[in-house]
C-alpha cells in the first residue's frame, strides 16, 4: 500500500503579482501563473538577485508546498520561498530554501507558513543563459489521502505517435510526446479525504491540472503534473468509507 500527495489549489494562479526584479517583456513575471509549461517569465541579467512577488489573496493564505517548472536555474543558486505581511517584505518574514532539481523543482516545506505575500529567490543564478528561467510556479497547500491506493494499479505510458505513408508509399512515423498515464484506486477513504476530493474535483475537473507526489520523502524524484481523464465521484459504501478512481494523463 502506498500513499501519495495531491496539490491542486495554486495560490500562487490565483494571487496577483506585484513585483519583480526584472523582465524580458516577451516573458513576463504573469506568465508563472499559467499551466502551460510554455509560458515561463526570463529575468534580463543572471547576475541580480531575481524574484517575483506575489499577493497570493486578500487574506494570508496557508501554504506548505511550492513547485517551480520549466526552470533553468543552475544547481549552485540557492532558491527560496520567501513569505511575509506586507509587499515590501520587511513584517513577519519567513523563509524556505527550496531542493534544486533540474528543469523541475518540487518540494514540502518544513513548516506549514500562512502569509499574504509570497516571493521566489533566485541567488547565484549565474549560467550560459545568461538570464533566469522560471515557469509555472506552484504554492500550495498539500492534500494526503487517509488512505493509500490499492495496489496493483496502472501506472504506464501512452503514445500519441502516428504511422503514416509518403507519396512514394514509404512508412514513417509522425512520432509525439509519450505522456505517463494512470489509474489510482482508493478505498476507505474518511468523509475528510471526500471532501477534499469533491474540492480537486470542482476547482480542477478534467480541464486545470494538478500535481501528484508519490514519495514524500524525495519529492523531486517522482512528481508529475497530471490532469483528469475522467470526473469520477467519490463513492459512498459506509459511515466514514468512501472509494475513489483517479484516471489521469500527464501534461508534457
Amino acid at each position: 500500500m502506498t500513499k501519495v500527495i495531491m496539490i491542486y489549489k495554486n495560490l500562487w494562479r490565483k494571487g496577483t503579482v506585484i513585483g519583480k526584479s526584472s523582465q524580458n517583456h516577451q516573458f513576463p513575471a504573469e506568465d508563472t501563473q499559467q499551466e502551460d509549461r510554455d509560458f515561463f517569465w526570463r529575468s534580463l541579467t543572471d547576475t541580480e538577485t531575481a524574484y517575483i512577488a506575489n499577493q497570493l489573496g486578500a487574506t494570508a493564505q496557508q501554504y506548505n508546498f511550492a513547485a517551480i517548472l520549466n526552470h533553468n536555474i543552475p544547481s549552485g543558486a540557492t532558491t527560496k520561498i520567501i513569505g511575509a505581511d506586507d509587499s515590501s517584505f520587511t513584517t513577519g518574514v519567513v523563509e524556505d530554501t527550496l531542493d534544486w532539481n533540474a528543469g523541475h523543482i518540487f518540494d514540502f516545506l518544513s513548516t506549514a507558513r500562512t502569509k499574504k505575500f509570497v516571493k521566489t529567490q533566485v541567488t547565484n543564478g549565474n549560467n550560459p543563459d545568461d538570464y533566469i528561467q522560471e515557469g509555472p510556479i506552484w504554492v500550495a497547500k498539500y492534500f494526503m489521502p487517509n488512505e493509500s491506493f490499492v495496489i496493483p494499479y496502472r501506472r504506464g505510458f501512452r503514445t500519441f505517435s502516428e504511422k503514416a505513408f509518403s507519396d512514394s508509399l514509404n512508412e514513417y512515423v509522425n512520432e509525439k510526446p509519450r505522456p505517463e498515464t494512470g489509474l489510482l484506486s482508493f478505498k476507505n477513504l474518511s468523509d475528510t479525504s471526500r471532501n477534499e476530493v469533491m474540492a480537486l474535483l470542482e476547482i480542477c475537473g478534467t480541464d486545470w491540472p494538478f500535481i501528484i507526489v508519490f514519495d514524500y520523502n524525495n519529492p523531486n524524484s517522482d512528481s508529475i503534473l497530471v490532469k483528469l481523464e475522467e470526473e469520477n465521484e467519490p463513492e459512498y459504501h459506509s459511515p466514514d468509507n468512501w472509494s475513489w478512481d483517479c484516471p489521469y494523463i500527464e501534461v508534457p
